[in-house]
């Protein structure tokens, strides 16, 4: 049994790889890019998913997250330099680059990664990498998606304002618990 990194769109992966072509890494707008010595890689692609607040008010889980694009880690030799996002257009299969980010988040992205690799869990059955984003909470997860049956889990990443453990996986019917909790008081607190 496994980790199981997703396939991404081949337009995705082409969405991303074509700005390190295309330009000249050093003229990217990012420090950690600019400096990069080699030749920059695209990998470890994640397809990220969304679950909003309504979903969560309305006591939805996991399996109401849509889909909105994938994300890779940009690594400069084994080193991770930066994250590279590519959402569809919405014309036809067309993705386009989003996003390049870097700093503590990218790294907390790669350190969760290489922590569920050797989970116990890990070793008895198979799991899809995803990357879970609740923005109106702003929390962000690495979900270990369970391949067949329930039992999920969630890796909290850096920076978090949930209470589970950054960087450890938990149930994602724990952190569910705890965002449903955080969404009904966002909603009563706004006007």
């Amino acid at each position: 049994m496994a980790v199981l990194t997703p396939s991404p769109p081949p337009q995705a992966t082409e969405a991303v790889q074509s700005i390190f072509r295309d330009a000249h890494h050093r003229a990217l707008r990012s420090p950690a890019l600019s400096k990069a010595a080699g030749p920059l890689q695209a990998v470890e692609p994640l397809q990220v998913f969304t679950l909003g607040l309504d979903d969560l008010l309305a006591k939805k889980d996991l399996q109401a997250a849509k889909s909105t694009g994938w994300i890779f880690l940009v690594h400069d030799g084994n080193q991770t330099l930066a994250s590279a996002e590519a959402v569809p257009t919405g014309t036809g299969d067309e993705q386009v680059l989003s996003a390049l980010n870097e700093g503590r988040a990218v790294g907390s992205t790669a350190e969760a990664i290489r922590t569920v690799r050797g989970l116990p869990e890990v070793s008895k059955d198979d799991f899809e990498l995803r990357l879970l984003r609740v923005p109106a909470l702003y929390v962000t997860a690495l979900w270990l998606h369970k391949t067949a049956g329930t039992g999920d889990l969630v890796v909290p990443l850096a920076p978090s304002p949930v209470d589970a453990q950054i960087g450890q996986a938990a149930p994602a019917s724990q952190l569910i618990d705890e965002l449903r909790y955080k969404a009904g008081q966002a909603n009563r607190a706004a006007p």
